[in-house]
Parts: C-alpha cells; structure tokens; sequence
C-alpha cells in the first residue's frame, strides 16, 4: 500500500472502527454487568423482607406449611407475578415448605442445589443456569433466614433475565447500527480528505517533475492557506529564485567570459606582435612585454576576487562569526591600511568614538570590507583630496562612512556600482582601472553581517558609501 491516499483511508477507518468497537464491547458488559448486580440485590433485598415475615410468625407455628401459606401467600404471590419471580420457602434441611409457581412441590428436597447446600449452612450463594431447552437464562439465590445463630428458614428465590437480555440486544443492534453509519460517515469523509489532500499533492509532484526535467515557467496550483498551500507558493517562489539565479548566473558567466577575454587578448595580440619582429625594437618590445605584465596582473587580480566571491557565496557568518569590540577592530584595521595610503595625494582623517559597541563579525571579512571602500576612495579623489572614514552608533546599529571629494557618481550610474563588472572609470584612458569587482565583494560580505550598503552621491561631489552592522544584543 504505496498510495498516500489509501494509506490515509485505511488509518481513518482504523481509527474509527477500533474505538466504536472497544467501547460497544465495554457498554454491553458493563450493562450486563449491572443489570444483573441490580437484579440480584434486588432479590436479596426481598428475601429479606421475606425473612423478616417469617420471624414476625410465632416459633411454634413456623414450621407448619400451612400456616406459612396462609400468612405469607397472598403478599409473595402477588409479589411473584408483578416481578415474574419464583420464591420458595425452605426448610433448613433444604425441603419445599411454600411455593408461589407450583404449590404441589411443598415436600420435595433441593438441598442437592448448590445454592441451596450453601444456605443450609449458613451462607448466602447465588448462580447462573440455563433452562434445559436453553431458550432462558435464570438467576437463583437462596438466603438464609437466622433465628438466634441458627438457619431457621432459607428463602429461595428465582427470576429468569430475559428482560435484561432483550435488552442488551436491543443495545447491540442499536450500536451495530449506529457503528454501521460511524464508518460509512467515516469513510466518505476518509475518501473526500484522501483525494483531496493527494490530488494537490499530486498536481504539486507533476509541477515538481516539470521543472526538474527544464521547464522553468512550471508554477504549482495554490489552493488553500493550509500546509500543503504554502508548500505550494514556497515551491512557486523557489522556482522564481531559481529562475532568477539563473538569469544572474548566465549573465554574470557572460560578463566573466567578456572580462577575461579583454586581458587574454590583449596579452595574445602583444605576444603576437613581438612574433612578429617588434621584440627587434627595444622600444617596442619594453611597451609589449610592460602591456602583457599588466594583463597578466590584471588578469591574476580578477582570478583572486572571482575567487573570493565564489568563496564568499558558500560561506555563512553562522560558522565562523564571534562576538568583537567593532570599534577597537575598526582601529586595528585601520593603522594595519594606513602605510598604504602615506604616498597617496589624498588625506585620510578616521573618526572613530572610544564607546564600544559589540558586533557579531568576522575581522578579516570586515578588514576586505574597509579595504576595499578606501582603496574605491583613494582611487577617485584628486590630488590634494581627502578620504574620511567615520563611525557612529545609531539605535541598534552601528555605521560606517567612507567619504571622499572626488567627481561623484551619476545619478543613472548609482543603481549599479555594486553590480559585478560594474565600474564608472574609462577602460580606454585610465590605465590602472579596477576589474569591478571590489564593491561587489564588499556588498556580499556586509549582508552575510545580516548588515546593509548602500551610497550616496551628488555629481562633482564626492561619494559617501554607508554600511551598517546590527549591534550584539545577546
């Protein structure tokens, strides 16, 4: 039984039967149970009363049959036929004295009964017992009566319980009945939930197969806000990522492609030159090889950051993050860069506050972070310049400002200077322009900070780039 919607029925039905069954079986017993307590206390209760007749009859007399009859046989046989109940009066050695069903059994012996031995001693006994054509169950119970601590008389009474037994199969065809239409409820109720629930299943495992086998517009049908209703629109919204990222991915493997193939072909077309004789000319030949050590550099720079960024996806702060003073790390940081911004034309002025502020960071991730805004800084401020890097703590986060005084960045442009491959300089005039690559790396390690970056910039102002880090509040 492979089928989830078998499987559902079956175990609804299950769980409705077994309990419908259990408890019928429980109800009939226990109404037995009790039909026949009650039946039998109410026999003693009368074989008491009896009892306290006989008693109230003088001593001499009470051994005279036909005194017995004519004080005890009108009330006992009424009694008898209102309850359909047989009473008989015995004597102690188990002898017939009176009897409401047969007068004409006055003498016969029944101390062979057990019932009817246990009383001769003193104690009371009941039993169970079919009739010989076994169409009737009765119940007999003999009752001692004492006189001064000895058995004086034994009050022996029988009752047929037919009445309880057409009772209880009154109840057991009730409940057979009542079980008959709990199950089918039950399993018209089973087959609606089963095919249901597996059909959405169903058409969520065909939407599922459709876009493993390449159909990427596949979308599964969302019905219900229910379990299988979010996996349904999670499953959608993953198929609209995954479309997504493969739109990002060919295009970013379309931008790597075009950005390799600028260095490689310049690197092939100065080899090919010097082939070609300008290796003769030491003019030459210093421009060509000084043109393929700068592609070759330039190439092996853009290797290392491709590959800081496929680092980077895989990487997850969760492994490796530790709780550290942001400010004092930001110091360290910062006199680790300074020796290699001292030749540069522009200032560098940091602002950082003494007050601590706990992050959860990785330092050499923020370290690339720092390094890669200041060098993006430096790179754009003219001689004369200045690059400040400024921190402040606002509410539950703490940012940090690399400002600079260069030519700012177009209001079209601002949108994309994260983007990988993205750059504003001009690769046919500025010699030493960047792969691209460094605001991207910086973009990605900040969010996996669970932080944010982001600019801002008035052409021929100046750029001023923000990030900023969540403050550790555990």
């Amino acid at each position: 039984m492979r089928s989830l919607r078998w499987k559902l029925m079956v175990t609804t039905l299950v769980t409705v039967f077994v309990p419908v069954f259990f408890l019928s079986r429980y109800s009939l017993s226990y109404f037995d149970w009790y039909s026949r307590t009650a039946l039998e206390r109410n026999m003693v209760d009368v074989a008491h009363l009896v009892g306290d007749l006989i008693l109230a009859i003088p001593a001499e007399d009470r051994s005279d049959a036909t005194e017995l009859a004519e004080v005890l046989g009108a009330p006992l046989e009424h009694h008898a036929e209102r309850t359909t109940t047989r009473i008989q009066i015995l004597s102690p050695s188990g002898q017939v004295r009176f009897d409401t069903a047969e007068p004409g059994t006055v003498g016969e012996d029944l101390s062979g009964l057990p019932e009817v031995a246990g009383a001769m001693v003193g104690r009371y006994l009941a039993r169970f017992a079919l009739t010989e054509d076994r169409s009737l169950m009765y119940y007999y119970c003999a009752q001692p009566i004492l006189a001064e601590g000895q058995v004086d008389h034994i009050v022996y009474m029988s009752r047929h319980t037919n009445p309880i037994i057409r009772a209880i199969k009154r109840m057991r065809d009730d409940q057979r009945l009542a079980a008959a239409w709990a199950l089918g409820l039950a399993a018209a109720i089973a087959v609606l939930f089963a095919y249901t629930l597996t059909r959405r299943l169903r058409s969520l495992t065909r939407t599922t197969t459709a876009f493993a086998r390449g159909d990427s517009a596949a979308q599964a049908d969302v019905r219900g806000r229910d379990e299988i209703g979010e996996l349904a629109a999670a499953f959608n919204r993953l198929g609209v990522e995954l479309a997504n990222r493969e739109v990002y991915n060919r295009d970013f493997m379309s931008a790597t492609l075009h950005e390799l193939r600028a260095p490689v072909t310049a690197i092939k077309g100065a080899a090919e030159l010097l082939a070609q004789g300008a290796a003769e000319k030491p003019d030459a030949r210093a421009k060509f090889l000084g043109n393929i050590q700068y592609q070759a550099d330039r190439l092996m720079r853009m290797v290392a950051e491709l590959t800081e960024l496929t680092r980077l996806d895989a990487e997850t702060i969760r492994t490796a993050g530790q709780r550290i003073d942001y400010m004092q790390a930001l110091r360290d940081i910062v006199e680790r860069l300074r020796p290699g911004y001292e030749d540069r034309a522009a200032e560098l002025d940091c602002r950082i506050p003494e007050q601590a502020a706990l992050v959860r960071a990785i330092p050499a991730r923020l370290e690339q972070v720092i390094a890669n805004l200041l060098e993006n800084a430096f790179r754009y401020t003219p001689a004369g310049g200045k690059v400040s890097l400024v921190v402040e703590l606002s509410g539950d986060e703490v940012v940090t400002t690399v400002r600079d005084t260069g030519v700012g960045i177009a209001p079209a442009n601002r949108s994309k200077v994260f983007d990988r491959y993205f750059t504003t300089e001009r690769k046919d005039r500025h010699p030493g322009y960047g792969s691209g690559l460094g605001l991207a790396i910086a973009r990605s390690i900040v969010e996996q900070h669970q932080g944010r970056i982001w600019v801002e910039s008035e052409f021929g102002q100046g750029a001023a780039f923000h990030f900023s880090l969540p403050v550790w509040s555990a």
